[in-house]
């Protein structure tokens, strides 16, 4: 069942606020056709004002929230989150609010398959332009998000995957990712050096999955030598068992009005 897109403005003093939403198929978190249209509609009017924030409640039918462990909220946000961030909105303006079936956009009972009610909502709130500067975010400096991993391992837990994907969405051309992988005290210098490097490749392997190319990453391994924090050999912490991504952008080319 495909449903139409739906567009609200409201008006407080000098700040607006706009609305799009987009709907789902039940048990299903992947965009709709009207789904991107709705991301590319919200980043469109980041693009032509000053975007203070967006925030995307993300719904569920009841029939979904029936079931333990649910995550169909969740999901939707996420995908929403990453059209947005891949159509040019800074990462950090965005939230997501999980809202599962609480706010029902049609009532239902318990077990209802609903289609109205499995949707997300794009709010962005916008400042008047006070000056003729672009507003519209986009990455031209380092982003630095982190990666942690369990002891001895080199594979990238699930739960840091979004991170990642949303690292890809801000690749542009131009743009480079430096990945410097880390381990914990614990074990033989050298073996730790190893798994430094083997994180920083499953992370690398992973970003190339998601878009960025091979060529535009720079992978190293620290082993022990760069803690996060500082330990006494063979200490199992946590927070040096990490891959540390850098990314950076050239600013972009100044047109100077000549002609060759």
């Amino acid at each position: 069942m495909i449903l139409p897109i739906a567009l609200a403005t409201v008006t407080a003093g000098a700040a607006r606020a706009h609305q799009w939403t987009g709907y789902f198929e039940a048990r299903h978190s992947d965009l709709s056709t009207q789904g991107f249209r709705a991301a590319r509609e919200a980043a469109d009017y980041c693009r032509l004002n000053r975007c203070r924030r967006v925030i995307i409640d993300a719904h569920a039918d009841t029939l979904e929230t029936s079931r333990p462990g649910f995550r169909e909220d969740l999901e939707r946000g996420r995908a929403m989150m990453l059209e947005l961030v891949r159509q040019g909105v800074s990462p950090s303006l965005i939230s997501i609010r999980r809202r599962g079936s609480f706010q029902l956009a049609r009532a239902a009972g318990p077990r209802a398959d609903e289609p109205l009610n499995r949707r997300v909502t794009v709010v962005v709130d916008t400042l008047p332009s006070q000056d003729g500067a672009p507003h519209y975010a986009r990455i031209d400096h380092s982003t630095m998000p982190r990666v942690f991993f369990p002891p001895g391992d080199a594979e990238v837990p699930k739960d840091w995957r979004f991170t990642l994907q949303l690292l890809a969405a801000q690749w542009r051309p131009g743009c480079w990712v430096t990945l410097r992988g880390g381990a914990d005290t614990s074990g033989s210098t050298a073996a730790n050096q190893r798994l430094s490097e083997r994180r920083a490749e499953g992370v690398g392997r992973l970003l190339v999955q998601y878009g960025v190319p091979w060529s535009d990453l720079r992978l190293t391994g620290s082993g022990e030598r760069m803690l996060s924090r500082a330990t006494a050999d063979e200490v199992a912490e946590p927070l040096n068992r990490v891959v540390a991504a850098d990314m950076r952008c050239n600013p972009p080319a100044v047109a100077t009005g000549k002609h060759s």
